[in-house]
């Protein structure tokens, strides 16, 4: 608390005299919106703009929480087979925990499920098949947190291509956001028991708006289960042949994605941080995001030498048993704007046309050889002369848990101060109350750390 009470001189400057924003309890989130939930738990008023914690807190408008751990079955529903892939091959077992309904759930509201497909290439041999029938609720297995559900991703692998997960968000002008995902990675066997996942899958969950502007987190069942992607794009130079220094990271980090972890990314104006389990475990301020985004979670698998290549017939799975994120937007409309891969909601176009850039395909060539890191290191140290202020300015960071300990460049640097004009609140609405999403009692109900409408009763 003492770091968060330490910001609040900083939102004194320019709260006062802000208009007030729009009540979130007409959200549609009403069986999961925010407001309710502080006030069910703490009787405290609505928040107005919520703060994170790390070197910077934020003061992001908007908030969402889904929560999976408690799904109720719908009537008829709880066994049901699920279809997916052609026709020719929907011969699936039933599942041995039985499924359950999203309808009704914030999350079918707020997401699109993809159901686009792209072609095989020389580099992705195999065929992608994104179904919406390959997201869906189901009951824990021993040896999960303890929660009744959680939702899954599914891809399975047919001879020829592979039957993929997707789903975005239907906001598609998310400008700043930090995003967590509580998570694990499995496969099964015919009993329901769970097993590590077959090498050859990828889990995706980055901000995207095209390939020049996009900031990732990629799991690869192939590398060990302590190996994390992260990247801001592009990571490649199609003119020299070469990775980007300083642009992406393949960290050894402390705890497996096979086990339920929380994986965190935030894309401030200046800054990507990623976090593992409330642990900072890196930041780039390299081609930061700048443009309006979706956010987008896959699971997938192209086979070749990257990915790897799954085995005809199994199946991975990623759990997830929350999504948390908060976020500004921007007002921009896709539609509006003379971008190629601008798409119309829930065709996935921009992310399959991902695929299609020759550049983006050769660098996966490159990268499979390169080094690995370790938690906290960089790709390429040594070869990049910035790498020691940043590993400088990272070791400072991951002291300063709370927000407001300590100072930050970023308040200090005259030239990043068109970009806090777009982050900040000064002129787009009102934080008469400012609630803390991290260190709270209950994950997904944010805590009151200043309230200004008490000075007014």
């Amino acid at each position: 608390m003492k770091g968060y009470l330490a910001c609040i001189s900083l939102l004194g400057v320019f709260l006062g005299s802000l208009p007030a924003l729009a009540d979130l309890r007409k959200s549609s989130f009403s069986g999961n919106d925010t407001t309710a939930r502080v006030k069910q738990n703490n009787a405290e008023p609505q928040c107005d703009c919520y703060v994170v914690s790390g070197p910077e807190p934020g003061y992001f408008q908007h908030y969402r929480f889904f929560d999976f751990r408690s799904v109720p079955p719908k009537e008829g529903f709880e066994g049901k087979k699920r279809k997916h892939g052609r026709k020719k091959d929907r011969k699936l077992k039933k599942q041995p925990n039985g499924l359950y309904s999203l309808e009704g759930h914030p999350f079918s509201q707020e997401w699109n499920i993809q159901s686009w497909s792209r072609a095989g290439s020389s580099n992705f041999p195999l065929d992608i098949v994104n179904s919406v029938d390959n997201v869906y609720v189901t009951k824990n297995n021993a040896g999960s947190s303890g929660e009744s559900t959680h939702l899954v991703m599914r891809l399975t692998r047919y001879e020829d291509y592979t039957s993929a997960a997707e789903f975005q968000t239907a906001t598609e002008d998310i400008l700043r956001c930090s995003l967590r995902v509580r998570l694990r990675l499995y496969s099964e066997d015919d009993s329901g028991k769970i097993l590590p996942p077959q090498p050859g899958a990828v889990a995706g969950i980055f901000t995207y708006h095209s390939e020049t502007s996009e900031s990732d987190i990629e799991i690869l069942t192939i590398d060990p289960p302590t190996r994390v992607h992260y990247a801001n794009q592009p990571d490649w130079d199609s003119t020299t042949g070469e990775m980007i220094p300083g642009a992406s990271d393949e960290l050894d980090v402390d705890f497996p994605w096979t086990e339920w972890s929380e994986h965190r990314l935030d894309w401030f104006p200046t800054q990507s941080r990623w976090y593992l389990n409330d642990d900072l475990v890196l930041e780039k301020g390299y081609r930061v995001p700048n443009s309006p985004s979706v956010i987008v979670l896959n699971l997938w698998s192209g086979g070749g030498d990257w990915s790897g290549n799954m085995t005809v017939g199994s199946s991975v799975y990623m759990g997830i048993e929350w999504i948390e994120v908060a976020y500004n937007t921007s007002g921009w409309d896709f539609e509006e704007t003379n971008d190629a891969h601008a798409f119309s909601r829930g065709s996935g176009k921009r992310w399959r046309e991902r695929f299609d850039i020759e550049s983006w395909k050769r660098r996966w060539y490159h990268k499979f050889n390169k080094g690995k890191g370790k938690m906290g290191e960089t790709e390429g140290a040594g070869d990049n002369d910035d790498d020691h202020d940043h590993n400088h300015d990272l070791d400072r960071d991951t002291d300063r848990d709370r927000v407001g300990e300590d100072d930050s460049d970023y308040d200090e640097d005259s030239d990043r101060e068109d970009d806090e004009d777009d982050f900040e609140l000064a002129d787009r609405g009102a934080c008469s109350v400012v609630c803390r999403i991290d260190d709270v009692d209950t994950v997904g109900v944010p805590e009151v750390v200043w309230d200004a409408t008490r000075k007014r009763r």
